[in-house]
């Protein structure tokens, strides 16, 4: 509503008000947030157990809502830079596809996948659709950063009316689907109706297919995504689901690069609903920046400034467990549904367990 702010989260202190967010002519507020963060000795990375705090300064716009209806497109000449101007459609009903110039002006307003995905569902989604629903879609929205270098920026966010939950949900994988999209020449895909027969799409740059995948049918992802490595391209990335989506268990996970989950929400029991085994990606192009030499420079310089120094290396060494005691000391852990922000057992699953029980490591597609 105009005029109001969102509420503060737990532990959040009041800040000055910021400047309108860029474009959209909105107020603003900024929450200042202690989060608290364990201190390293220089001589060992394990962690003491006391730990100091942080602040973090968060600007969040408020907008006032749009109103539902078609948009006025712009011309994909007109695309932003880190943005390809694209944006897939798929009808697995009618077996046919289209492409259309993303709205440079929600990019703009809605910064990042998730505020581009929360508009164009708040588009694209019927009101009061039943979640099973052909009209249901499920749509795949890339960052602006995807495929860029950028650090920790590769991630791909799915959203759909939950037939898990019968509202609004987005889950978040990483791996190197995403970027691949973007380097096929699209920033989102739409998927709506429902296939007659078990199906795979498969895009590569402006071509795309429909694939039966009756051969692929009882499949676990592991084996979807070496099976189109060889029947695509060595290269393709695929978002697949196993049994449990074709089976439209309501919690069931899409998968990709064999380890990376989007696994909130139901979206892989969605996806089986509609027939869609996998959705298969190749792309040859780039994405699009406007001063490619500092923005590299910016990249080597946020290596060496923020990410490589003594401070923070602990991070990368101990990987994504270390955020298990950040997060549970902030009361911010998902605990039994929700219900509490602090669960008791952290101390068996946090980094110093896992690095007793780690073999190797591995990062996430352009991961620090």
């Amino acid at each position: 509503m105009p005029g109001r702010h969102p509420a503060a989260p737990a532990g959040a202190a009041g800040g000055p008000p910021c400047r309108p967010f860029h474009s959209c002519g909105a107020p603003a507020v900024c929450w200042t947030f202690r989060t608290p963060v364990r201190a390293r000795s220089r001589a060992s990375s394990v962690a003491p157990a006391t730990g100091h705090w942080l602040e973090w300064h968060s600007p969040i716009p408020v907008t006032h809502a749009a109103p539902r209806g078609t948009s006025q497109r712009v011309s994909r000449e007109d695309a932003l830079d880190f943005y390809k101007g694209n944006v897939l459609r798929i009808d697995l009903s009618a077996g046919t596809t289209a492409v259309e110039p993303l709205n440079m002006e929600w990019a703009e307003q809605y910064i990042g996948g998730k505020g581009l995905l929360l508009r164009y569902m708040w588009q694209e989604v019927p009101a009061k659709v039943d979640p099973w629903a052909p009209e249901n879609p499920i749509i795949l929205m890339t960052g602006p950063f995807a495929g860029t270098g950028v650090t920790t920026a590769s991630r791909l966010v799915v959203g759909c009316k939950s037939p898990t939950t019968g509202i609004y949900t987005d889950s978040y994988v990483g791996g190197s689907f995403a970027p691949e999209l973007k380097f096929a020449g699209y920033d989102a895909v739409i998927i709506t109706g429902k296939a007659a027969k078990p199906t795979v799409v498969v895009i590569k740059d402006d071509v795309v297919e429909f694939r039966p995948a009756d051969k692929y049918v009882g499949m676990k992802t592991s084996a979807v995504e070496e099976a189109m490595r060889k029947d695509v391209d060595p290269d393709a990335k695929t978002l697949s689901i196993g049994p449990a989506g074709e089976a439209k268990i309501p919690w069931a996970c899409i998968s990709t690069d064999q380890y990376h989950k989007a696994g909130r929400g139901g979206h892989g029991a969605l996806m089986g609903d509609k027939n869609l085994k996998a959705v298969v990606v190749r792309g040859t192009g780039a994405v699009p920046v406007g001063d490619a030499k500092a923005f590299l420079d910016l990249l080597y310089r946020m290596h060496e400034e923020y990410i490589l120094t003594e401070d923070n290396l602990w991070a990368h060494e101990e990987g994504t467990p270390v955020l298990v005691d950040v997060i549970n000391g902030g009361g911010a852990f998902p605990t039994r549904n929700w219900s509490a922000g602090e669960f008791e057992g952290t101390s068996k699953i946090n980094s110093e367990s896992f690095q007793k029980i780690r073999t190797k490591k591995r990062a996430c597609y352009q991961c620090a």
